[in-house]
Protein backbone atom coordinates (compact mmCIF):
# COMPACT_ATOMS: atom_id res chain seq x y z
CA UNK A 1 0.00 0.00 0.00
CA UNK A 2 2.79 2.35 0.83
CA UNK A 3 4.45 1.72 -2.57
CA UNK A 4 1.11 2.25 -4.32
CA UNK A 5 0.61 5.60 -2.59
CA UNK A 6 4.16 6.66 -3.47
CA UNK A 7 3.62 5.81 -7.12
CA UNK A 8 0.34 7.69 -7.17
CA UNK A 9 1.84 10.81 -5.62
CA UNK A 10 4.93 10.66 -7.83
CA UNK A 11 2.74 10.46 -10.92
CA UNK A 12 0.68 13.47 -9.84
CA UNK A 13 3.81 15.46 -8.96
CA UNK A 14 5.54 14.61 -12.27
CA UNK A 15 2.57 15.70 -14.36
CA UNK A 16 2.08 18.91 -12.40
CA UNK A 17 5.81 19.70 -12.48
CA UNK A 18 5.99 19.26 -16.25
CA UNK A 19 3.04 21.63 -16.73
CA UNK A 20 4.35 24.28 -14.31
CA UNK A 21 7.89 24.05 -15.68
CA UNK A 22 6.66 24.63 -19.22
CA UNK A 23 4.57 27.66 -18.28
CA UNK A 24 7.14 29.29 -15.97
CA UNK A 25 9.99 28.62 -18.42
CA UNK A 26 8.10 30.39 -21.18
CA UNK A 27 7.50 33.38 -18.91
CA UNK A 28 11.18 33.52 -17.89
CA UNK A 29 12.45 32.78 -21.38
CA UNK A 30 10.50 35.50 -23.14
CA UNK A 31 11.62 38.18 -20.74
CA UNK A 32 13.19 41.54 -21.43
CA UNK A 33 16.66 40.00 -21.41
CA UNK A 34 15.93 37.68 -24.32
CA UNK A 35 14.13 40.40 -26.26
CA UNK A 36 17.08 42.77 -25.77
CA UNK A 37 19.45 40.09 -27.07
CA UNK A 38 17.23 39.49 -30.09
CA UNK A 39 17.13 43.21 -30.85
CA UNK A 40 20.93 43.31 -30.64
CA UNK A 41 21.21 40.44 -33.12
CA UNK A 42 18.65 42.09 -35.38
CA UNK A 43 20.71 45.28 -35.53
CA UNK A 44 23.69 43.18 -36.62
CA UNK A 45 21.74 41.69 -39.50
CA UNK A 46 21.84 38.12 -38.16
CA UNK A 47 20.16 35.44 -40.24
CA UNK A 48 17.17 33.54 -38.86
CA UNK A 49 19.01 30.19 -38.31
CA UNK A 50 21.71 31.96 -36.28
CA UNK A 51 19.06 33.76 -34.22
CA UNK A 52 17.33 30.45 -33.51
CA UNK A 53 20.66 28.97 -32.39
CA UNK A 54 21.22 31.92 -30.08
CA UNK A 55 17.72 31.51 -28.61
CA UNK A 56 18.29 27.81 -28.03
CA UNK A 57 21.46 28.57 -26.08
CA UNK A 58 19.39 30.58 -23.59
CA UNK A 59 17.17 27.61 -22.70
CA UNK A 60 19.41 26.16 -19.92
CA UNK A 61 19.54 29.46 -18.08
CA UNK A 62 15.76 29.86 -18.34
CA UNK A 63 15.28 26.34 -16.98
CA UNK A 64 17.60 27.01 -14.03
CA UNK A 65 15.52 30.05 -13.09
CA UNK A 66 12.16 28.35 -13.60
CA UNK A 67 12.84 24.97 -11.97
CA UNK A 68 12.64 25.94 -8.23
CA UNK A 69 9.49 28.03 -8.75
CA UNK A 70 7.87 25.27 -10.82
CA UNK A 71 8.66 22.67 -8.16
CA UNK A 72 7.11 24.85 -5.45
CA UNK A 73 3.95 25.53 -7.46
CA UNK A 74 3.51 21.93 -8.59
CA UNK A 75 3.86 20.59 -5.03
CA UNK A 76 1.40 23.18 -3.78
CA UNK A 77 -1.14 22.32 -6.51
CA UNK A 78 -0.93 18.54 -6.04
CA UNK A 79 -1.27 18.52 -2.26
CA UNK A 80 -3.97 21.22 -2.33
CA UNK A 81 -6.02 19.08 -4.72
CA UNK A 82 -5.52 15.98 -2.57
CA UNK A 83 -6.51 17.96 0.49
CA UNK A 84 -9.70 19.31 -1.11
CA UNK A 85 -10.68 15.80 -2.26
CA UNK A 86 -10.20 14.47 1.31
CA UNK A 87 -7.51 12.04 0.15
CA UNK A 88 -4.97 13.40 2.59
CA UNK A 89 -7.42 12.94 5.46
CA UNK A 90 -7.95 9.32 4.45
CA UNK A 91 -4.21 8.75 4.35
CA UNK A 92 -3.76 10.43 7.74
CA UNK A 93 -6.44 8.17 9.23
CA UNK A 94 -4.58 5.19 7.74
CA UNK A 95 -1.49 6.07 9.80
CA UNK A 96 0.47 8.29 7.42
CA UNK A 97 2.40 11.11 9.08
CA UNK A 98 3.06 14.45 7.41
CA UNK A 99 6.70 13.51 6.81
CA UNK A 100 5.58 10.22 5.27
CA UNK A 101 3.20 12.07 2.94
CA UNK A 102 6.00 14.43 2.05
CA UNK A 103 8.45 11.67 1.09
CA UNK A 104 7.45 11.46 -2.62
CA UNK A 105 7.70 15.25 -2.92
CA UNK A 106 11.12 15.21 -1.25
CA UNK A 107 12.24 12.56 -3.73
CA UNK A 108 11.13 14.77 -6.62
CA UNK A 109 12.83 17.72 -4.92
CA UNK A 110 16.09 15.78 -4.61
CA UNK A 111 15.99 14.91 -8.32
CA UNK A 112 15.28 18.56 -9.16
CA UNK A 113 18.17 19.65 -6.91
CA UNK A 114 20.50 17.35 -8.81
CA UNK A 115 19.17 18.69 -12.10
CA UNK A 116 19.56 22.26 -10.85
CA UNK A 117 23.20 21.70 -9.90
CA UNK A 118 23.86 20.11 -13.31
CA UNK A 119 22.25 23.07 -15.04
CA UNK A 120 24.22 25.68 -13.08
CA UNK A 121 27.55 23.86 -13.12
CA UNK A 122 27.59 22.34 -16.61
CA UNK A 123 24.84 23.19 -19.05
CA UNK A 124 24.47 26.92 -18.34
CA UNK A 125 28.26 27.64 -18.48
CA UNK A 126 28.63 25.71 -21.73
CA UNK A 127 25.62 27.45 -23.28
CA UNK A 128 26.85 30.88 -22.20
CA UNK A 129 30.32 30.19 -23.59
CA UNK A 130 28.85 29.16 -26.94
CA UNK A 131 26.58 32.21 -26.89
CA UNK A 132 29.47 34.61 -26.26
CA UNK A 133 31.58 32.85 -28.90
CA UNK A 134 28.73 33.23 -31.37
CA UNK A 135 28.45 36.95 -30.67
CA UNK A 136 32.21 37.42 -31.05
CA UNK A 137 32.14 35.52 -34.31
CA UNK A 138 29.37 37.74 -35.63
CA UNK A 139 31.18 40.88 -34.54
CA UNK A 140 34.43 39.86 -36.18
CA UNK A 141 32.82 39.05 -39.51
CA UNK A 142 33.74 41.61 -42.10
CA UNK A 143 30.23 41.85 -43.53
CA UNK A 144 28.80 42.86 -40.17
CA UNK A 145 28.79 46.63 -39.66
CA UNK A 146 29.12 47.61 -36.02
CA UNK A 147 26.99 50.60 -35.18
CA UNK A 148 26.17 51.44 -31.58
CA UNK A 149 24.26 54.43 -30.28
CA UNK A 150 25.40 55.53 -26.84
CA UNK A 151 28.30 53.08 -26.50
CA UNK A 152 29.75 52.71 -22.98
CA UNK A 153 32.85 50.52 -22.87
CA UNK A 154 34.75 49.85 -19.62
CA UNK A 155 38.30 48.54 -20.08
CA UNK A 156 39.75 46.31 -17.36
CA UNK A 157 43.24 45.19 -16.44
CA UNK A 158 44.35 41.62 -15.77
CA UNK A 159 43.02 41.78 -12.20
CA UNK A 160 39.55 42.73 -13.36
CA UNK A 161 39.89 46.30 -12.05
CA UNK A 162 38.59 49.23 -14.07
CA UNK A 163 41.44 50.84 -15.99
CA UNK A 164 39.81 53.13 -18.54
CA UNK A 165 36.25 54.09 -19.41
CA UNK A 166 35.10 55.07 -22.89
CA UNK A 167 31.80 56.61 -23.94
CA UNK A 168 30.77 57.54 -27.48
CA UNK A 169 27.45 58.91 -28.67
CA UNK A 170 27.90 56.96 -31.92
CA UNK A 171 30.42 54.19 -32.59
CA UNK A 172 31.49 52.38 -35.74
CA UNK A 173 34.49 50.05 -36.26
CA UNK A 174 36.85 52.90 -37.22
CA UNK A 175 34.92 56.02 -36.28
CA UNK A 176 33.69 57.46 -32.97
CA UNK A 177 31.58 60.57 -32.40
CA UNK A 178 30.98 62.50 -29.19
CA UNK A 179 33.85 60.75 -27.42
CA UNK A 180 34.53 60.92 -23.68
CA UNK A 181 37.53 58.94 -22.44
CA UNK A 182 38.59 58.61 -18.79
CA UNK A 183 42.11 57.35 -18.11
CA UNK A 184 42.69 55.95 -14.61
CA UNK A 185 46.15 55.65 -13.04
CA UNK A 186 47.39 52.09 -13.22
CA UNK A 187 47.13 50.37 -9.86
CA UNK A 188 50.37 48.78 -8.71
CA UNK A 189 50.63 46.86 -5.43
CA UNK A 190 54.17 48.07 -4.86
CA UNK A 191 53.32 51.69 -5.57
CA UNK A 192 53.51 54.28 -2.82
CA UNK A 193 49.95 54.94 -1.62
CA UNK A 194 50.91 58.53 -0.72
CA UNK A 195 52.15 59.28 -4.22
CA UNK A 196 50.07 61.60 -6.36
CA UNK A 197 47.71 60.04 -8.89
CA UNK A 198 46.71 61.67 -12.16
CA UNK A 199 43.28 61.23 -13.72
CA UNK A 200 42.84 62.37 -17.31
CA UNK A 201 39.48 63.13 -18.89
CA UNK A 202 39.51 63.54 -22.66
CA UNK A 203 36.57 64.84 -24.66
CA UNK A 204 36.65 64.88 -28.45
CA UNK A 205 34.15 65.72 -31.15
CA UNK A 206 35.17 62.69 -33.22
CA UNK A 207 37.94 60.11 -33.61
CA UNK A 208 39.19 58.11 -36.60
CA UNK A 209 41.34 54.99 -36.65
CA UNK A 210 44.27 55.47 -39.01
CA UNK A 211 47.79 54.10 -39.16
CA UNK A 212 47.41 51.82 -36.16
CA UNK A 213 46.26 54.58 -33.80
CA UNK A 214 43.20 56.65 -33.03
CA UNK A 215 43.30 60.33 -34.04
CA UNK A 216 41.08 62.51 -31.87
CA UNK A 217 39.84 65.85 -33.22
CA UNK A 218 38.46 68.81 -31.30
CA UNK A 219 40.05 67.66 -28.05
CA UNK A 220 39.53 69.07 -24.58
CA UNK A 221 41.76 67.42 -21.98
CA UNK A 222 41.41 67.75 -18.21
CA UNK A 223 44.10 66.56 -15.78
CA UNK A 224 43.24 65.99 -12.13
CA UNK A 225 46.04 65.42 -9.63
CA UNK A 226 44.95 64.13 -6.22
CA UNK A 227 46.20 62.16 -3.25
CA UNK A 228 49.66 63.79 -3.08
CA UNK A 229 50.44 64.00 0.65
CA UNK A 230 53.78 65.62 -0.07
CA UNK A 231 52.34 68.59 -1.94
CA UNK A 232 51.43 71.88 -0.34
CA UNK A 233 48.03 71.49 1.34
CA UNK A 234 47.30 75.15 0.75
CA UNK A 235 47.26 74.67 -3.03
CA UNK A 236 43.56 73.73 -2.90
CA UNK A 237 40.98 72.88 -0.25
CA UNK A 238 40.85 69.25 -1.30
CA UNK A 239 44.59 68.93 -1.88
CA UNK A 240 44.05 68.44 -5.62
CA UNK A 241 45.03 70.23 -8.81
CA UNK A 242 43.23 70.56 -12.14
CA UNK A 243 44.85 71.36 -15.48
CA UNK A 244 43.01 72.08 -18.75
CA UNK A 245 44.28 71.96 -22.32
CA UNK A 246 42.57 72.34 -25.70
CA UNK A 247 44.13 70.48 -28.66
CA UNK A 248 43.43 70.37 -32.36
CA UNK A 249 44.41 66.70 -32.57
CA UNK A 250 45.51 63.96 -30.20
CA UNK A 251 46.68 60.40 -30.81
CA UNK A 252 45.85 57.40 -28.67
CA UNK A 253 47.26 53.99 -29.72
CA UNK A 254 44.33 52.10 -28.25
CA UNK A 255 40.77 53.09 -27.57
CA UNK A 256 38.79 50.40 -29.36
CA UNK A 257 40.54 47.80 -31.52
CA UNK A 258 38.77 47.72 -34.92
CA UNK A 259 40.21 44.25 -35.61
CA UNK A 260 38.13 42.93 -32.68
CA UNK A 261 34.91 44.78 -33.29
CA UNK A 262 32.36 42.85 -31.30
CA UNK A 263 34.70 41.24 -28.84
CA UNK A 264 34.84 44.43 -26.81
CA UNK A 265 31.06 44.78 -26.86
CA UNK A 266 30.40 41.08 -26.25
CA UNK A 267 31.27 41.53 -22.62
CA UNK A 268 34.00 40.33 -20.32
CA UNK A 269 34.30 37.01 -18.60
CA UNK A 270 31.13 36.28 -16.63
CA UNK A 271 30.66 33.97 -13.70
CA UNK A 272 27.82 32.21 -15.55
CA UNK A 273 30.37 30.96 -18.10
CA UNK A 274 32.38 29.07 -15.46
CA UNK A 275 31.70 25.91 -13.50
CA UNK A 276 32.04 25.83 -9.72
CA UNK A 277 35.62 24.51 -9.87
CA UNK A 278 36.62 26.98 -12.59
CA UNK A 279 35.06 29.92 -10.74
CA UNK A 280 36.78 28.91 -7.49
CA UNK A 281 40.14 28.67 -9.31
CA UNK A 282 39.51 32.05 -10.97
CA UNK A 283 38.80 33.68 -7.59
CA UNK A 284 41.91 32.09 -6.09
CA UNK A 285 44.01 33.37 -8.98
CA UNK A 286 42.66 36.89 -8.53
CA UNK A 287 43.40 36.79 -4.81
CA UNK A 288 46.95 35.63 -5.47
CA UNK A 289 47.53 38.42 -8.00
CA UNK A 290 46.04 41.10 -5.75
CA UNK A 291 48.00 40.14 -2.64
CA UNK A 292 45.23 38.28 -0.82
CA UNK A 293 42.59 40.95 -1.31
CA UNK A 294 39.12 40.04 -2.58
CA UNK A 295 38.69 41.78 -5.96
CA UNK A 296 34.90 41.32 -6.10
CA UNK A 297 33.06 39.82 -3.12
CA UNK A 298 30.01 39.24 -5.32
CA UNK A 299 31.99 36.52 -7.05
CA UNK A 300 31.78 34.56 -3.81
CA UNK A 301 28.01 35.03 -3.83
CA UNK A 302 27.89 33.63 -7.35
CA UNK A 303 30.19 30.81 -6.30
CA UNK A 304 28.18 29.58 -3.31
CA UNK A 305 24.90 30.14 -5.11
CA UNK A 306 25.81 27.01 -7.09
CA UNK A 307 25.13 25.09 -3.84
CA UNK A 308 22.36 27.19 -2.30
CA UNK A 309 20.18 27.08 -5.43
CA UNK A 310 19.95 23.24 -5.52
CA UNK A 311 19.34 23.22 -1.77
CA UNK A 312 16.44 25.60 -2.28
CA UNK A 313 14.65 22.96 -4.39
CA UNK A 314 14.27 20.76 -1.32
CA UNK A 315 13.33 23.70 0.89
CA UNK A 316 10.60 24.85 -1.50
CA UNK A 317 8.99 21.42 -1.09
CA UNK A 318 9.01 21.85 2.71
CA UNK A 319 7.28 25.22 2.34
CA UNK A 320 4.62 23.93 -0.08
CA UNK A 321 3.01 21.25 2.10
CA UNK A 322 1.97 23.48 5.06
CA UNK A 323 0.46 25.99 2.64
CA UNK A 324 -1.53 23.24 0.91
CA UNK A 325 -2.99 21.82 4.14
CA UNK A 326 -6.13 23.82 4.84
CA UNK A 327 -9.57 22.74 6.08
CA UNK A 328 -11.18 20.83 3.18
CA UNK A 329 -14.40 22.80 3.26
CA UNK A 330 -12.58 26.11 3.34
CA UNK A 331 -12.39 26.82 -0.37
CA UNK A 332 -10.43 30.02 -0.39
CA UNK A 333 -7.15 31.15 -1.84
CA UNK A 334 -5.41 31.80 1.46
CA UNK A 335 -2.69 29.22 0.78
CA UNK A 336 -1.96 30.58 -2.70
CA UNK A 337 -1.87 34.16 -1.41
CA UNK A 338 0.65 33.14 1.23
CA UNK A 339 2.61 31.25 -1.42
CA UNK A 340 2.76 34.36 -3.59
CA UNK A 341 3.86 36.43 -0.60
CA UNK A 342 6.59 33.89 0.18
CA UNK A 343 7.84 34.02 -3.42
CA UNK A 344 8.00 37.82 -3.33
CA UNK A 345 9.75 37.80 0.05
CA UNK A 346 12.30 35.25 -1.14
CA UNK A 347 13.30 37.24 -4.23
CA UNK A 348 13.39 40.51 -2.28
CA UNK A 349 15.77 38.96 0.25
CA UNK A 350 17.85 37.48 -2.56
CA UNK A 351 18.08 40.87 -4.27
CA UNK A 352 19.11 42.53 -0.99
CA UNK A 353 21.79 39.91 -0.46
CA UNK A 354 23.42 40.79 -3.78
CA UNK A 355 23.30 44.51 -3.04
CA UNK A 356 25.02 44.21 0.35
CA UNK A 357 28.76 44.73 0.18
CA UNK A 358 30.55 42.25 2.48
CA UNK A 359 33.24 44.89 3.00
CA UNK A 360 30.73 47.15 4.77
CA UNK A 361 28.79 44.53 6.71
CA UNK A 362 30.02 44.28 10.33
CA UNK A 363 28.97 40.65 10.77
CA UNK A 364 30.17 38.94 13.95
CA UNK A 365 29.53 35.27 14.65
CA UNK A 366 30.32 33.77 18.07
CA UNK A 367 32.84 36.52 18.69
CA UNK A 368 34.79 35.72 15.52
CA UNK A 369 35.11 38.48 12.94
CA UNK A 370 34.48 37.05 9.49
CA UNK A 371 36.42 38.01 6.40
CA UNK A 372 34.55 39.49 3.39
CA UNK A 373 34.75 36.15 1.59
CA UNK A 374 33.24 34.34 4.59
CA UNK A 375 30.52 36.97 4.90
CA UNK A 376 29.70 36.53 1.21
CA UNK A 377 29.47 32.77 1.72
CA UNK A 378 27.08 33.26 4.66
CA UNK A 379 24.98 35.75 2.71
CA UNK A 380 24.56 33.30 -0.17
CA UNK A 381 22.62 30.96 2.15
CA UNK A 382 20.40 33.63 3.76
CA UNK A 383 17.48 32.98 1.33
CA UNK A 384 17.86 29.23 2.01
CA UNK A 385 17.70 29.91 5.75
CA UNK A 386 14.49 31.87 5.22
CA UNK A 387 12.87 28.95 3.39
CA UNK A 388 14.05 26.46 6.02
CA UNK A 389 12.54 28.53 8.84
CA UNK A 390 9.24 29.06 7.04
CA UNK A 391 8.93 25.41 6.01
CA UNK A 392 9.98 24.00 9.39
CA UNK A 393 7.68 26.23 11.41
CA UNK A 394 4.79 25.58 9.02
CA UNK A 395 5.19 21.80 9.21
CA UNK A 396 5.45 21.90 13.01
CA UNK A 397 2.28 23.95 13.26
CA UNK A 398 0.31 21.74 10.86
CA UNK A 399 1.51 18.60 12.64
CA UNK A 400 0.06 19.91 15.90
CA UNK A 401 -3.25 20.89 14.31
CA UNK A 402 -3.87 17.63 12.44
Amino acid sequence: MFALVDRYLLKQLAQSLALCLGVVSLVVFFSDTVFDALRELQHLGVALPVAITFITLQVPQALSLALPISLFLSTLLVYSQLNQQLELIALRLSGFSLWRLLRPALLVGALCALLQFTLLDAWVPQAQQHSEALKRQLLNQSQVQLTQEGLTLPLFDDLGQLKNLLYAQHAEPDHLQGLTYLEHPKAAPQANPHKAQWLQLIQAKNAHYQGGAWRLHGVQAYMLKEGDSGSNPSSSPNNSQVAYQALEELQRPYLLDPAKKLEALAGHLKSEQLSFAQLAAFIGQQEAQSGGQVPSPKLYLKLWERWSAPLNCLLWVLCALPLALAPPRQRNSQGFVLALALLVLFFVVKALVFTISPHRLPLLLFGWALSPSQVACALAFVPSLLLALMGGLGLQQKNRQL
